[in-house]
């Protein structure tokens, strides 16, 4: 015999909720919609530079991107990024979701496609000296350089 309540017995019938269901089916609905908010070139821009301003302690990420901004590829979403080197390229790629989601937030646009490609030919990459390095490179672009060191007693720490 079924369980009863105080001698009446109970039956269970599992009803869904409409309101449940209608608020789920809202809510993929919502999840399938893409941002297209229109953008152009100098917003893509500032909005890159805005990631690079918010990841200072990404130091070879950001020179990268410092020097190698994107530049539209074709489709008006579609940006290319060209870097010096495939480790420098795999260095951009294990950020790529990041800035990604950085760029379709501050855009509003879901669209955006970056590709980052190595160069064909050598890119000169800036590159951080020391001062003894900064010292010979001017000797080598101004001979008087040499001569002013001499005259004023100068030295390297």
């Amino acid at each position: 015999m079924p369980p009863s309540l105080g001698g009446a017995p109970r039956i269970m019938v599992n009803v869904p909720n409409p309101s449940a269901h209608a608020a789920n089916d809202a809510g993929s609905a919502d999840a399938s919609l893409k941002r297209s908010q229109p953008f152009n070139d100098e917003q893509f821009l500032q909005a890159w530079k805005g990631y690079i301003e918010q990841h200072p302690q990404e130091r070879a990420l950001v020179m990268m991107m410092s020097y190698a901004s994107p530049v539209r590829g074709g489709d008006d979403n579609h940006y290319v990024m060209t870097v010096g080197s495939p480790n420098e390229q795999k260095a951009v790629e294990e950020h790529k979701v990041s800035i990604m989601k950085y760029l379709c937030d501050t855009l509003q646009n879901d669209t955006i496609v970056l590709d980052i490609n190595v160069s064909d030919v050598p890119i000169d990459t800036p590159k951080i000296l020391s001062p003894r390095e900064v010292a010979e490179q001017i000797k080598q672009n101004n001979p008087n350089f040499t001569q002013f060191i001499k005259d004023f007693d100068l030295g390297l720490a």
